[in-house]
């Protein structure tokens, strides 16, 4: 994976068991957005990109730690689907 700038993302700390959890919770992850989105594909796959990218910028903006990363992502898509209605 490349950034914006053609560099390699790097995935560790904080952020690699972010990203761990999305490739082990992704079904749960995707049956939450799907049910948030009422079954809608598209507003579920933008909605979890979203949160994902979000969720990532976050930990290493904040170098924060996160002990239930499942929790975390799944805390992180309820906030960013709120935010989406607000729009």
């Amino acid at each position: 994976m490349t950034g914006q700038n053609g560099q390699a993302l790097r995935w560790n700390g904080p952020a690699q068991s972010l990203w761990m959890s999305w490739i082990d919770d992704g079904q749960v992850l995707r049956r939450r957005a799907l049910r948030l989105t009422r079954g809608d594909r598209e507003a579920a796959e933008d909605l979890l990109s979203a949160t994902l990218i979000k969720a990532v910028s976050h930990v290493e903006r904040h170098h924060t730690a996160i002990r239930e990363p499942r929790a975390f992502l799944l805390f992180a898509m309820k906030n960013e689907y709120i935010s989406r209605l607000r729009k």
